[in-house]
């Protein structure tokens, strides 16, 4: 990555820095079952390969269920066959080998597999616009909240309080990763 991307990609991060995923499987595995976030990303891939399948929101509220984790929109867990399931749903999907990234708006779902060995992939997460609330696949009332939330957020809310509450969003997200991943584990090793 040259030192003018690295450097944009520093300074527009919600973070300080960019969340990296690092891992070392002996097999090709699900890394992350479907799930969108309010903010826009740029993974960028480092080492190994990683596989991910995108649903457009529109297409989420048409063919599938959504449902609400603090900030992060899943999909209800499936319990059919995964594969049989994305043969019926409009889906992208996208492969980012060593040295390249990926792009995607908020609200865009994605699953993501990883393949076996070192992999290591950082994701930058960029501030959002609140009008892009408009596209994500929830009720309007949902939007509502989220439009506003956003606002406030990004024009209200000073950074120190910001990056406190970012923080401790991603620590309650994290927590119920836990508590719950079981079921969602559960039903990826089925497929």
């Amino acid at each position: 990555m040259s030192e003018v991307a690295y450097n944009t990609l520093m300074k527009s991060s919600i973070f300080a820095a960019g969340t990296m995923f690092m891992s070392s499987a002996e097999k090709y595995y699900l890394t992350a079952p479907a799930h969108a976030a309010p903010i826009k990303s740029v993974a960028t891939q480092a080492l190994n390969k990683k596989d991910w399948i995108f649903f457009y929101p529109k297409v989420q509220k048409k063919y599938l269920t959504s449902e609400m984790a603090h900030v992060v929109t899943g999909v209800v867990p499936i319990t059919q066959d995964h594969n049989d399931v994305l043969k019926h749903v409009p889906h992208y999907s996208v492969s980012t080998n060593a040295g390249e990234g990926i792009y995607f708006p908020e609200y865009w779902t994605h699953v993501v597999y990883t393949e076996p060995g070192l992999n290591i992939m950082t994701n930058w997460r960029q501030h959002s616009h609140f009008m892009e609330s408009w596209n994500s696949p929830h009720p309007m009332s949902i939007k509502m909240k989220m439009a506003i939330a956003s606002s406030l957020f990004n024009y209200l809310v000073p950074d120190g309080l910001g990056n406190w509450l970012k923080a401790y969003s991603q620590d309650l997200l994290q927590k119920e990763k836990s508590e719950n991943g079981w079921m969602r584990k559960a039903i990826a090793d089925v497929n």
